[in-house]
């Protein structure tokens, strides 16, 4: 997972976008999430749960991007 993170935040930074990985704790298990500057705003993004390895979605959606600090911690 965290090396799907790590990719996303290259690309983005090719495309003169700030992302930056985060690691920590999601569901008692090590998790990785970028966070990325948009409108001098900063956002949470989880590729790996919007691709539905974490949920097991069959349609990758858009559940987790540009969440909040407030927002992320439901």
């Amino acid at each position: 997972k965290r090396l799907k993170v790590q990719k996303l935040s290259y690309i983005l930074w090719k495309l003169n976008i700030v992302a930056y990985v985060i690691t920590g704790v999601a569901n008692g298990e090590e998790h990785a999430w970028n966070i990325i500057k948009y409108n001098d705003k900063l956002y949470h993004f989880d590729f790996t749960w919007n691709l539905g390895i974490t949920h097991n979605q069959k349609i990758p959606g858009i559940t987790y991007m540009f969440l909040d600090d407030k927002t992320i911690m439901f």
